[in-house]
């Protein structure tokens, strides 16, 4: 019998038998394959065989046996040191990367361009030493930290060779390590770098220790050093000296070859030590991290086209007379700078006063009206020291005043209601936890004071005018290296009183000589203003980097300048935006791997794209 479809009925009692042979078969080849991967995954970590998806973003993690057989026959044991790999794997994967945890065996075996981490690694083989100064060579990217490969995998002492191999750094011949055990340790980043978000505010923080951290001297200035709690200055070393500040660091960057490397001194507990800054050093861990993988960085010039500033002020008091002083010593340099005066006592000295407010580099801002307190006092008597001052001042100057100096720096929320109901825009209070000024509300900005004041000189030392002077430019060195904003208050009884006024001279004609950046309140106020209105954004396409900046000031934003730090990559080339009439300029530094990009001129709510190319 021949059925319809012409297929012999005989063939269909025997197709299902072929069907389960055929399933069998595909089930055997599925698990023989499965097998065969289990059994390879037990001899290494790395899954070579696992799918890669263009979304997965693998990092590196080496779990040395050398360190914790060091840890066990020095009695710390591994515990620690495991956890902080756990830790760092959890870190990762809550921020969209893969943690690949390797042995050091396996180093060798990374893709180039990668990013391996060493977590507390005191102690690597020689051999795996030279493995990672390979993988460096080859474009990879570092993360290390503390004593690294401070021993080999016997015990042997090896000192810092292997850091000083990478870095270039070199150290203090009377002493390696800082002592760091008996005082409190504080932080503080540069705010031009590639770790912004952290950085940005020039945040203080403090750093908690139980070890002591490897000492380096560095040729370049670090991304975040050691400083005293006032953030003048960095700490004193062990023999009662001031270290500077290429020596004071405890995280840079740099290159090493084709490949890019990211260390810092302490260990890696003391990112999740601190209580009370536990948000920066979250924020620092993953700046790092993105900086490793990507290999680019952005950030804005933290004063539109320039990297720091200097602000001199006087607090216009007692001995009011001498504000021409002042005055003449601002004229005759050309200097910027404030006088906050007192309104009673400048009713009382009308021909000084009026005299010294027509010159044009001096800004008059308001000290309050009678120099008193205005912590928890009525509502009549700050109307008259905050709002009636400002009114008296600008009636006697025909100047607009916007800047406010609290007596004895002090503010509360009733004076900050007070200062920006009146129409003040910015307020120099006492130190503050950061170096860059912040808004407290849409319109009022406090300028912290970082820099020691002529009371604390003259009331609190027994210091000579050369010592004085000698330490007010170390203080400004320090800070404007960390990209903040020294200031130098000054009071009319003090500096500007008599023959003493011949420090502040000398300071003013050294400020002239060297060609450092002087503004006023008033100017400083607009400089911040503008940056905090201007929005940066970096994106990588295939060849090139897409950078959109949004001004979103009302006005334009002359000699915007911004930093590209592109560390992983061997050449960027001319930018261009999609607007023609954008003149934009550039300064590679090519050692360094960083470029200065300057838009001559920022058009008011617009947003511009900027086209700049690389190669890989």
């Amino acid at each position: 019998m021949i059925l319809k479809n012409n297929v012999p009925q005989k063939n269909i009692f025997l197709f299902p038998y072929i069907l389960k042979i055929f399933l069998i078969a595909i089930f055997l080849l599925f698990l023989s394959s499965y097998l065969t991967i289990k059994i390879f995954q037990n001899f290494t970590d790395i899954n070579v065989f696992a799918p890669i998806s263009k979304k997965e973003k693998k990092i590196y993690i080496l779990k040395s046996n050398s360190t914790i057989k060091r840890f066990n026959d020095i009695g710390v044991g591994e515990k620690n040191y495991l956890w902080n790999i756990e830790t760092i794997k959890n870190v990762l994967n809550k921020n969209g990367y893969k943690p690949v945890v390797i042995k050091e065996n396996e180093i060798k075996k990374m893709p180039e361009k990668s990013t391996l981490l060493l977590i507390d690694a005191i102690s690597l083989p020689k051999k795996i030493q030279k493995n990672i100064l390979k993988f460096l060579e080859n474009g990879g990217s570092l993360i290390f930290n503390f004593n690294c490969a401070y021993s080999d995998e016997k015990g042997n002492f090896l000192g810092d060779n292997f850091v000083k191999k990478i870095t270039n750094f070199k150290n203090n011949k009377k002493y390696s390590h800082l002592n760091t055990k008996n005082s409190d340790i504080f932080i503080v980043p540069k705010i031009l770098s590639p770790f912004h978000n952290s950085s940005k505010n020039g945040k203080r923080a403090d750093l908690v220790l139980y070890d002591n951290i490897p000492y380096f001297k560095s040729s370049s200035i670090p991304d975040i050093t050691l400083t005293n709690w006032s953030l003048t200055s960095p700490p004193l070393d062990q023999f009662n000296k001031r270290l500077s500040i290429n020596e004071s660091g405890v995280l840079w960057h740099g290159n090493y070859k084709k490949g890019m490397w990211i260390y810092f001194s302490f260990p890696f507990y003391s990112f999740f030590s601190s209580k009370e800054n536990s948000n920066y050093y979250d924020n620092l861990l993953l700046d790092i991290i993105n900086f490793a993988y990507n290999g680019y960085s952005i950030a804005k010039f933290p004063y539109i086209d320039k990297k720091d500033l200097v602000f001199i002020s006087e607090d216009t008091e007692y001995k009011f007379e001498n504000l021409k002083n002042f005055s003449n010593l601002s004229k005759k340099y050309k200097l910027y700078t404030t006088a906050f005066c007192v309104a009673n006592l400048a009713e009382k000295n009308r021909d000084i006063f009026i005299q010294s407010s027509k010159n044009i580099y001096l800004e008059i801002a308001s000290h309050s009206y009678s120099h008193t307190n205005l912590l928890n006092e009525s509502e009549k008597k700050l109307e008259k020291e905050i709002k009636y001052s400002k009114e008296i001042l600008e009636k006697l100057s025909k100047r607009k005043v916007i800047g406010f100096r609290p007596p004895r720096e002090e503010v509360d929320k009733n004076v900050i209601k007070w200062l920006t109901n009146s129409g003040y825009r910015y307020v120099l209070e006492k130190n503050k936890d950061q170096l860059f000024p912040f808004f407290y509300n849409d319109t009022l900005l406090t300028i912290p004071r970082v820099g020691t004041d002529d009371y604390a000189y003259m009331a609190e030392t027994d210091m000579t005018k050369k010592e004085i002077f000698e330490n007010i430019i170390e203080e400004m060195k320090f800070i404007t290296s960390l990209n903040g904003i020294y200031t130098l208050s000054v009071h009319t009884h003090l500096f500007t009183y008599k023959d003493n006024i011949i420090t502040l001279a000398k300071f003013f004609n050294y400020l002239k000589i060297n060609k450092k950046n002087v503004a006023n309140g008033e100017q400083i106020y607009n400089i911040i203003k503008q940056f905090y209105n201007i929005n940066l954004d970096i994106k990588k396409a295939e060849k090139n980097f897409i950078v959109t900046v949004s001004n979103l000031n009302t006005k334009d934003v002359e000699n915007f300048k911004f930093r590209l730090y592109w560390n992983k990559f061997s050449k960027i080339k001319k930018p261009y935006s999609q607007f023609s009439g954008i003149k934009i300029y550039i300064k590679n530094f090519n050692k360094e791997r960083y470029s200065d990009i300057t838009i001559k001129k920022l058009p008011p709510k617009t947003t511009i794209n900027i086209t700049i190319p690389f190669e890989s």
